[in-house]
């Protein structure tokens, strides 16, 4: 007589154990920019980027937003987000995704210059995750003029609906990566994956009991 649990029963357990664990490889999009994107005249502007899944993204600027360079050598180019901290000599580039969804930021370019008036020189994130919750990373920044690299963000910076970059001076920013945008769906808790393992494993304890007695 076979006592092994039947195939079925086997299959939807691993299927209910497989529920909110998967992490399939996404792909990843640099978003570059240049002057068409902000000239001064416009506090935002509007760019639809496919990462896996398609939204469309805003960068917004508190006082001025300007493609343009660092230094009169012209050496590397970027996004000037001014913003209104330390006494309107500072930066802060907002990017938020189209409602409804959420993405993963995992690195940018940027140059930036000495903060003035003795401010820290420093690079701010501050993201918005999904549900509403908020996080915080601050960085010390190359403020040679040179152009820097700031990356794996990925892991603080994941299902988020927005960042903003910020810093108490003048900093350009470019090139981000940005990966996983997608429409997020409710992923089982932990209680309700037992729940759904318990019911199947209910099913098939007795749907096996039933081939037995047959």
């Amino acid at each position: 007589m076979n006592h092994s649990l039947p195939r079925r029963f086997v299959a939807l357990a691993a299927l209910v154990l497989s529920l909110g664990c998967a992490s399939p490889l996404v792909a990843q999009t640099v978003v570059t920019f240049d002057s068409s994107d902000a000239d001064g005249s416009a506090l935002s502007f509007v760019r639809t980027v496919t990462a896996d899944g398609t939204a469309d993204f805003t960068f917004t600027s508190d006082v001025y937003l300007e493609y343009t360079y660092i230094n009169n050598s012209e050496s590397y180019h970027g996004l000037y987000a001014l913003g209104e901290g330390n006494e309107g000599s500072g930066t802060a580039l907002h990017i938020t995704v189209a409602p409804g969804y959420v993405f993963d930021f995992h690195s940018f370019n940027y140059a930036a210059e000495v903060a003035p008036y003795g401010a820290d020189n420093k690079l701010y994130l501050d993201v918005t995750y999904a549900g509403g919750a908020t996080g915080s990373m601050s960085f010390d920044a190359d403020d040679s003029n040179n152009p820097a690299f700031l990356g794996s963000l990925a892991t603080f910076a994941n299902d988020i609906t927005g960042i903003t970059i910020s810093s108490n001076g003048y900093t350009l920013i470019g090139d981000i990566t940005v990966s996983d945008i997608h429409q997020p769906t409710a992923v089982p808790e932990p209680a309700a994956i037992g729940a759904l393992f318990g019911a199947a494993a209910l099913a098939g304890a007795i749907a096996w009991r039933r081939r037995r007695a047959a």
